[in-house]
């Protein structure tokens, strides 16, 4: 069977009010010029699962359809075959590709309401998140944020640039719209799920350099091979709660 991957993408952003290709690029958070690259090849052959994702969610559809219909073995993805995929990630840590990559400020709150604390980052930049996002002794910050209802936070220890034993707030986005030589959390496919606290510097349109909290150029990473991203919104100092056990 030929595949029909893509007139199905052209008529599956016809269906969810997308303009153009350029339109459907910025919701996925990658260039215009891979989405026209799969649309001109009509495969998913260059692009890795991550990417495949990342365009999955975007057309509400799952990875296991798309890749289906660009292998041909169906023939088409009907409209009323939605899936929410935000719905089937831990709130705090979703992605909203359609908001603005910038935050309101932040604004305090009752205990037990703020942003969650989910781990802890080394010196080294290397991230331990909890196993556990849903338990009851899950610690808060008594801040929150008004544009970022599903911020997290992350402790510290003696990371360079930061108060010693600061806590830094993130905010989820595709790693296309992480802003160029800013401070994020990165969790990489290609090593296994580790995460990472580094500055990232953009080189070309869908790769990203790595740099250490100590200044030290790491790994150039492909963005298809970037599970998770988050960029920094916050930096909280004070410390009103009790760390569970866990952190």
């Amino acid at each position: 069977m030929e595949s029909k991957l893509s007139a199905w993408i052209a008529h599956r952003e016809q269906l969810l009010g997308f303009a153009s290709h350029d339109a459907l690029a910025e919701v996925c958070g990658v260039s215009s010029s891979a989405i026209q690259a799969i649309v001109n090849r009509d495969s998913l052959t260059h692009v890795g699962r991550s990417f495949r994702a990342y365009l999955a969610r975007a057309l509400e559809t799952t990875v296991r359809d798309l890749e289906a219909l660009a292998c041909g073995k169906i023939e088409w993805i009907a409209d009323d075959h939605r899936v929410d995929a935000a719905r089937l990630t831990p709130s705090a840590l979703r992605t909203d590709p359609r908001a603005s990559a910038v935050a309101s400020a932040a604004v305090p709150c009752p205990a037990g309401q703020g942003v969650p604390v989910l781990g802890r980052i080394d010196y080294n930049g290397r991230a331990d998140l909890l196993e556990d996002f849903s338990s009851e002794t899950l610690a808060r910050l008594p801040v929150r944020y008004r544009g970022s209802p599903d911020a997290f936070a992350m402790r510290t220890s003696s990371l360079a640039d930061y108060p010693r034993n600061a806590t830094l707030i993130f905010r989820g986005l595709p790693p296309g719209q992480l802003p160029d030589r800013q401070p994020a959390l990165i969790t990489r496919g290609d090593a296994d799920g580790e995460s990472l606290f580094c500055y990232i510097e953009r080189e070309g349109d869908l790769s990203l350099r790595l740099i250490s909290p100590a200044g030290e150029a790491g790994p150039l990473v492909p963005m298809e091979m970037i599970v998770r991203a988050a960029r920094v919104i916050g930096t909280y100092t004070q410390e009103p709660w009790h760390e569970p056990p866990s952190l």
